[in-house]
């Protein structure tokens, strides 16, 4: 028995010579997958691009809606004033006055929603610039 003991020490190497293109076509399919997520990053950027320019279009909308409004006040509340002296003076009916009066009121209405529409909107470009909302 002694003499039929042997000693052995085995190598094995494996190298997949042919392994049915599988690496290739994995190297192919990272690669296409790599362009798909690049695209899929302008696409975003793009979109994040425009969301940002139409709320900057909507900000200067609304501040332009608010200063014509402030220029609205101002002429309807000197009309208001002419059109109480001459309801004083009885030069004006009891509908003119109440009409004036209505037209004063409501650009002092359309007044306050553009400045808050005014302020939304920058405040919407405040967040897009990272600054806190407060």
């Amino acid at each position: 028995m002694e003499d039929n003991f042997s000693k052995y020490i085995g190598l094995s190497l494996n190298i997949p010579l042919f392994d049915r293109f599988e690496t290739r076509n994995r190297v192919r399919a990272a690669r296409l997958q790599q362009q798909n997520y690049s695209l899929q990053l302008d696409n975003a950027k793009k979109v994040l691009y425009k969301e940002i320019q139409q709320a900057w279009y909507n900000a200067l909308a609304a501040e332009s809606k608010y200063q014509s409004s402030d220029v609205a006040v101002s002429a309807n509340e000197e009309a208001f004033k002419l059109m109480t002296q001459k309801f004083e003076n009885g030069k004006a009916t009891a509908i003119e006055f109440n009409e004036s009066k209505l037209n004063l009121m409501k650009s002092v209405s359309d007044r306050i929603q553009a400045k808050y529409e005014y302020m939304f909107r920058t405040k919407i470009l405040d967040f897009y610039k990272g600054k806190p909302i407060e």
